[in-house]
């Protein structure tokens, strides 16, 4: 890739350019900025169709600002909800996985590719519902409410107890 520089002009709506000056990206304050700091991540994103580690990289740019004001209002407030920090963790995997795992339909999707890219959803959920469960040993959580996982965990208790008994016989 060349490091030569190209100028380039183009004429934007009254509203795109608002959105652009009010826009708050690190590192970027003009619009030429912006607009490279954009370009960047509509090269990470691409990048990150293809590659894991790129998409993982690309989301977890993405969820750290939700996370932040999370973690930002827990401060104010003195609260702490330890499923909702599982839940912010668990999300970039997710969603990397599923934006770059997803077999390429140019190449001829096969069969054990579409299986093999279901197996690694069915991991990762079933990750998320271990990390859930552990959270019900105790009867109260760190979370904001803190019997919200006591209430909710009797149903699904109920339903792992009804499936047990099914393949039993």
């Amino acid at each position: 890739m060349s490091d030569k520089t190209v100028s380039i002009s183009a004429r934007i709506s009254q509203d795109d350019a608002e959105f652009l000056s009010q826009l708050t990206i690190l590192g970027a304050k003009t619009p030429s900025d912006k607009l490279r700091a954009i370009l960047v991540e509509a090269r990470q994103r691409d990048l990150g169709q293809q590659e894991y580690s790129c998409g993982l990289r690309l989301m977890r740019d993405m969820y750290e600002p939700l996370l932040d004001r999370l973690q930002q209002a827990e401060y104010e407030t003195g609260e702490h909800s330890e499923i909702l920090v599982r839940l912010m963790q668990w999300l970039p995997d997710m969603a990397a996985y599923v934006v770059s795992g997803l077999p390429n339909q140019e190449a001829g999707i096969q069969e054990k590719e579409l299986a093999a890219f279901e197996q690694g959803v069915v991991e990762r959920v079933f990750r998320l519902m271990e990390s859930v469960l552990q959270m019900g040993v105790t009867q109260k959580n760190s979370c904001y409410d803190p019997n919200i996982i006591n209430d909710r965990i009797t149903p699904v208790l109920e339903l792992a107890d009804t499936i047990s008994r099914l393949r039993q016989s």
